[in-house]
């Protein structure tokens, strides 16, 4: 691509828009990191062994499993850190 092209692209896209964006994939990287923070809180305070599970749903067989369910496998990991 050539340098006339990389303007030309670079200008189809308005700063304003590209500020909105970064601000957008910010705000959504902060979501993801509190999601996994509140992931953890409800894993080590032991809210999940309630069937259904609060964090997906499952309540099916081999519930406490962790080879089953993957609350009960991250759940083990964490205890094992």
């Amino acid at each position: 691509m050539s340098t006339t092209d990389d303007t030309r692209t670079a200008t189809l896209v308005a700063p304003d828009t590209i500020a909105a964006l970064t601000a957008a994939l910010a705000r959504a990287e902060q979501a993801e990191r509190e999601r996994d923070r509140l992931r953890a809180v409800i894993l080590r305070a032991g809210l999940w062994q309630t069937a259904p599970c609060c964090l997906c749903g499952y309540n099916g067989p081999g519930y406490y499993q962790p080879g089953t369910h993957d609350c009960a496998r991250a759940a083990l990991e964490d205890v094992k850190r």
